[in-house]
């Protein structure tokens, strides 16, 4: 039973496990707090560092652009925002620029009116307490819940959390998020917002800016900024336009497709398809067309090839790096030796390539001795004699004996009695 207040349903949010962390600034020397132009990611949780190394050699360090998806229905379950108020032992308080939903009580514990009972003023929204350089205050935050699709790719469940102080970012997201929200609400879509993809960017715009001067007098006067631009990406965009235009003229909604479920081994869990799908693991670039000899562009042979234009390029190295960050973080997951990419960017694209591939084949290797172990183990409970093979057994060799072994445990346990059965 769920104790009250503490782990019943009115109590506690669902949410995913938390892996890390994006934000805007970092610290100079001195400690002071320094926009910067690009997004910084940190990795957070048990496996940081690896997290870490997926996420650059996905986007790099320095990133502008971070593809994201939004794991909950509505605005407020993705997109947090309230004013708040530190010290050097944590939150001091919370407050809706109005009412205070959080704070410390006498006894330094923290009191929660988030249903907003007490209505308790905050002494800074209000003006009870004047805002000074020493004292100033609470002030806007806004955290951002979302999934990285490469991240999620590979293995590494869980949300990211977006934060920014911004006034300009705190109205940009909000207004994206409620058009987004909206659009998928016209059309009829069940989730709203759970699971629509953005593209993330920081965006250099002349804002207006605000300060006071020494003498107290306030200054306004506009500077460039690079702030945070949310959008849902143009495939979406289109897919929501299309299905509200169809509903217009009153078309049925499009049927969605349904995906085939993999098999499943009932006695380990284990997702099958290692012996039946003696290829490499599937590949969303394998419809990539690489660019062959010259003459071999799928015309006519005495057609030279067309070079690829530095989009195309810069699309092609995306795909690979990505290809091998989901490759490499399997590899880990398997105890096998793999260098992450350069983060630098200085592998050439068929450097990447050719080590996706190699580093896919040594994850496909280990895949099939583990399962050869586990299939040999279980003949040797059913009695079963069969040559074993070594680390160097080539792979195809592998998963011919697999299948071969598969077939006479299937045998051998279709002979066994229910009660005998069950005991193994």
């Amino acid at each position: 039973m769920p104790i009250r207040g503490l782990t019943d349903r009115e109590s506690v949010t669902p949410r995913l496990t938390p892996i890390g962390q994006i934000r805007k600034g970092t610290k100079d020397e001195q400690g002071k707090m320094i926009d910067l132009e690009y997004f910084r990611f940190i990795a957070k949780g048990p496996k940081r560092e690896a997290v870490q190394a997926a996420f650059e050699v996905a986007y790099g360090k320095e990133p502008r652009l971070v593809r994201v998806v939004t794991p909950y229905p509505t605005v407020e379950e993705n997109w947090v925002t309230w004013f708040e108020q530190w010290g050097d032992s944590g939150l001091i308080h919370r407050c809706d620029g109005k009412y205070m939903v959080q704070w410390l009580d006498e006894n330094k514990r923290y009191v929660l009116d988030y249903e907003l009972e007490q209505k308790r003023l905050c002494p800074y929204c209000s003006g009870e307490r004047p805002r000074t350089k020493k004292d100033s205050g609470c002030s806007e935050v806004g955290r951002l819940i979302v999934a990285i699709p490469e991240l999620l790719g590979i293995g590494f469940l869980g949300y990211v959390t977006v934060i920014t102080t911004s006034k300009n970012d705190l109205v940009n997201i909000t207004a994206s998020l409620l058009d987004t929200e909206q659009k998928a609400r016209i059309v009829g879509r069940e989730f709203l917002l759970a699971g629509v993809p953005f593209a993330m960017h920081r965006v250099e715009e002349n804002i207006g800016i605000r300060y006071k001067k020494k003498n107290g007098d306030t200054v306004k006067t506009k500077g460039d900024k690079w702030m945070i631009r949310l959008d849902p990406t143009q495939k979406w965009g289109q897919q929501m336009l299309q299905e509200a235009m169809d509903r217009a003229i009153g078309l049925p909604a499009p049927t969605p497709v349904a995906l085939p479920e993999p098999q499943v081994d009932l006695d380990t869990g284990e997702v099958l398809g290692v012996y039946e799908e003696p290829d490499e693991l599937p590949n969303p670039f394998d419809e990539i067309e690489e660019p062959g000899a010259p003459g071999d562009n799928g015309h006519s042979p005495t057609q030279e090839a067309q070079p690829m234009t530095t989009q195309e390029e810069t699309a092609r190295r995306t795909q690979w790096e990505e290809y091998y960050a989901r490759t490499w973080a399997e590899a880990q997951a398997l105890d096998l030796d793999a260098d992450p990419l350069p983060a630098d960017g200085t592998a050439m694209i068929d450097e990447i390539k050719a080590a996706s591939k190699e580093l896919a084949e040594r994850v496909k290797h280990a895949k099939l001795l583990k399962r050869w172990r586990e299939l040999w183990d279980k003949g040797q409970t059913l009695g079963i004699e069969v040559a074993g093979i070594t680390d160097d057994t080539p792979n195809d060799e592998i998963e011919r004996k697999g299948k071969e072994l598969a077939g006479k445990i299937a045998e051998a346990e279709a002979q066994i009695p229910v009660e005998q059965g069950e005991l193994l």
